[in-house]
C-alpha cells in the first residue's frame, strides 16, 4: 500500500469518488453527504498537505483518506474524519489512518506550543474502531449524534409561518453577506469567499436553500437541503438531507423551526426524494421532540471519542 500527503488540485475529486463508492455500495444514511463532504474540504481543512492524506495500491486506485479538520484555522479542535473504499483493507483506519493522525496531532501540538484535542464520530456497532481508539487513550463523550428518517410515505404536514414572516430562497450572490451573517450566528463560521466556492459545485443546489423572512426584510431562519442523484440512480431509491437548519436568537419560540423544516421536507420531497434523513445531537431533546413529531425515527447513532494530547508530551507508540 502507498501512502502520500494529501494535494487537492489532485484528490479532491478522487476522494468525492470514493465517498459515493462507499454511499452506493455500503449505506447512504450517514454523515457525510456529498455535499457536507464538499463543503468540510472547502472550509474546515486549513493546512491540506499536512492536515490530509491518502492511501492507493500499488497501481494508483485511492483506498481512502484521513482528514483533520477545524471549524477555525486557530481551533485546538481537530476532528478526524475517515473515507475509506469499500474494498479498502479492513486495518486501513486501525494500522494506518489512526497512527497517522495520532503522529500529526503530537506535530501540531509541538508546532502550536499548545495542548490540542482530537475527536472522532463511529457508528456505535464498529466494535473494532471503538477498541482501537480506547487502546489509543482516546475517551468516549455522553453526547451522541443521532440520525432520524422520515418517508415521504405518509401525509406531510403544510409549514405555516409566523404572521409576519415570508418564505422564499436566498436571491442571489448580493445577499450572501446577510445570509452568513445569520449561518454564522449558530454555527461554525463560513466565509464568503468558502460559500462562492461551494455554492460553484455540483453538489449545490439553489432549488433546495431556504430562508424564512421577517416583516423588516431581515433573514430570520435558513434551511439547507440536499440530495444526491448519483445516489439514487445507483440504488434506485432517493434520499435527501436537511443538511443544516437555525432561526436567529431574537426570533426563536414563533414556530419557525417547525415552518422552515416542513419547508425543507417539502422542497425534499419536489425535487424527488422519497426519503428525507437528518442529524441531530443526543442532548438537543427539544429538536428530537419537534422531528419526532414529524413523523422522524430514529435510525441510528454515532459516539464520540476525543484524545487531548499535550504540547509537552513525547509521541507514544500508536497501539494497534
Amino acid at each position: 500500500m502507498l501512502d502520500r500527503p494529501y494535494v487537492s488540485a489532485v484528490d479532491v475529486d478522487r476522494v468525492l469518488d470514493v465517498l459515493l463508492m462507499r454511499r452506493t455500495s455500503v449505506r447512504a444514511d450517514r454523515y457525510p453527504t456529498m455535499y457536507r463532504l464538499r463543503m468540510l474540504l472547502i472550509s474546515r481543512l486549513w493546512s491540506p498537505e499536512q492536515n490530509a492524506h491518502v492511501w492507493s495500491d500499488k497501481i494508483g486506485r485511492l483506498l481512502g483518506c484521513a482528514l483533520l479538520l477545524q471549524g477555525r484555522s486557530d481551533s485546538p479542535r481537530f476532528e478526524l474524519v475517515c473515507l475509506t473504499h469499500p474494498y479498502a483493507p479492513s486495518a486501513l483506519f486501525t494500522d494506518h489512518m489512526l497512527p497517522w493522525a495520532l503522529s500529526r496531532g503530537y506535530e501540531i501540538a509541538q508546532e502550536r506550543a499548545a495542548p490540542i484535542t482530537l475527536e472522532h464520530a463511529v457508528d456505535g456497532q464498529e466494535a473494532m474502531t471503538i477498541a482501537a481508539l480506547e487502546r489509543n487513550g482516546f475517551a468516549r463523550r455522553p453526547i451522541q449524534a443521532l440520525y432520524m428518517a422520515r418517508s415521504f410515505d405518509t401525509p406531510l404536514p403544510e409549514p405555516i409561518l409566523p404572521t409576519g414572516f415570508t418564505l422564499r430562497a436566498p436571491v442571489d450572490e448580493d445577499e450572501i453577506d446577510a445570509y452568513l451573517a445569520l449561518y454564522n450566528e449558530m454555527s461554525t463560521p463560513l466565509s464568503r469567499t468558502h460559500r462562492l466556492a461551494l455554492m460553484d459545485t455540483l453538489d449545490y443546489s439553489s432549488r433546495l436553500d431556504l430562508v424564512a423572512v421577517a416583516s423588516d426584510s431581515a433573514l430570520a431562519a435558513f434551511c439547507e437541503c440536499s440530495i444526491d442523484y448519483r445516489e439514487g440512480r445507483q440504488e434506485g431509491r432517493q434520499v435527501g438531507w436537511i443538511e443544516h437548519l437555525g432561526t436567529r436568537a431574537t426570533m426563536r419560540r414563533l414556530g419557525l423551526g417547525r415552518a422552515m423544516t416542513l419547508a425543507g421536507l417539502h422542497r425534499l420531497r419536489a425535487n424527488g426524494a422519497r426519503t428525507a434523513i437528518l442529524a441531530t445531537h443526543s442532548a438537543n431533546t427539544q429538536a428530537q421532540s419537534l422531528y419526532t413529531h414529524l413523523g422522524f425515527k430514529t435510525i441510528g447513532k454515532e459516539l464520540w471519542f476525543v484524545k487531548d494530547i499535550a504540547d509537552t508530551a513525547s509521541r507514544p507508540r500508536v497501539g494497534l
